[in-house]
């Protein structure tokens, strides 16, 4: 499951699917780190760092980079660096699926816009009597959205998901040397080097 790192959402996720993995949505996590950054230029910083981050595609290189991301913005706050480190698990849980699913199970954009289309046919009606006339239109957009997936197969891999994953490489150090040097560009690319930091 895909959401926000909202208590109550974790929570009923965890009642209701309790063999769920889930994943916290990295973009409101890159929002709440750098919420707690004083300057604006340390908030854009750690915005590039972040998505520089997520922009790897193997496992090793997105957790070193990680790790070298959590430490750059520590130079920032502390707090900040102290938010990335919990939420570690829960960010990085994507990695832990075949790499054809990882980019859907990193965000829950899928599920926004289905909500956004949901709100759009409902509030043309603007007062509905009962439940049975709001069921057409969230139904007609949930079929649309069932067509959709069904269509594009975004889901034909699922077989993928039954072959246990080959165990994760160390991290090297030419793999860390690698990640440092992303979030340095990042920083870099932001206007900000690693003194001025």
């Amino acid at each position: 499951m895909t959401s926000d790192a909202h208590e109550g959402l974790r929570r009923a996720i965890a009642e209701c699917f309790p063999s769920a993995a889930w994943q916290r949505r990295i973009v409101h996590l890159e929002r709440n780190a750098c919420s707690l950054l004083g300057s604006k230029r340390r908030r854009k910083a750690a915005g590039k760092i972040m998505q520089a981050v997520f922009a790897e595609s193997e496992p090793a290189s997105v957790r070193a980079a990680y790790h070298a991301a959590t430490d750059a913005i520590g130079g920032f706050s502390g707090e900040a660096a102290e938010l990335l480190g919990e939420a570690e698990a829960d960010a990085l849980a994507y990695l832990d699926f075949p790499a054809e699913h990882r980019r859907r199970i990193r965000t829950n954009n899928a599920q926004e816009r289905t909500n956004r289309e949901i709100k759009r046919r409902t509030r043309a009606a603007q007062v509905l009597p009962s439940m049975e006339p709001m069921i057409r239109p969230v139904g007609a957009v949930m079929a649309e959205a069932d067509e959709d997936w069904s269509v594009r197969r975004c889901m034909a891999t699922m077989d993928a998901l039954e072959t246990p994953l080959p165990p994760e490489p160390p991290i090297d150090d030419e793999t860390r040397s690698r990640a440092e040097r992303l979030v340095l560009v990042a920083m870099e690319t932001a206007g900000i080097g690693p003194k001025a930091a």
